[in-house]
């Protein structure tokens, strides 16, 4: 991932030269992985639903204190919103901008940032 992101800074201006991180499941998982190897080039973390996937990393989560973080999931997904409610209360914990937002939704597609709603993804982003 380091060396895709530098081919887009290179090929592309990037204001301030960081990122939007975003991925859904497993990509969510990635996600935060990237997140926090390149810290210095993310300036958003976006997950539906997501979360660290090695423990040594909840460790780690300081390094996302410049990162905006934002969670979302439905609470019907047990096992992805149990763990997101522990990722989202550790960053807070250790100062992380979070915003994390459950819907009320089967399944575990976050289908409730679909469509008009989209306009969630961006706002989350633009905080």
């Amino acid at each position: 991932m380091p060396a895709l992101i530098e081919h887009f800074a290179k090929k592309f201006k990037i204001k301030g030269d960081k990122f939007h991180m975003a991925g859904h499941s497993n990509g969510g998982l990635s996600a935060f992985r990237i997140a926090l190897k390149n810290r210095k080039r993310i300036s958003s973390l976006t997950v539906f639903p997501g979360f660290p996937s090695y423990t040594r990393d909840f460790e780690r989560l300081t390094r996302l204190k410049k990162i905006k973080v934002n969670i979302f999931v439905n609470d019907s997904d047990k096992r992805w919103k149990a763990m997101t409610d522990f990722t989202a209360e550790r960053l807070k914990t250790v100062g992380v901008d979070v915003q994390y937002k459950v819907f009320s939704a089967k399944g575990h597609k976050v289908t409730g940032l679909a469509g008009p709603n989209s306009k969630v993804l961006f706002e989350a982003i633009e905080r």
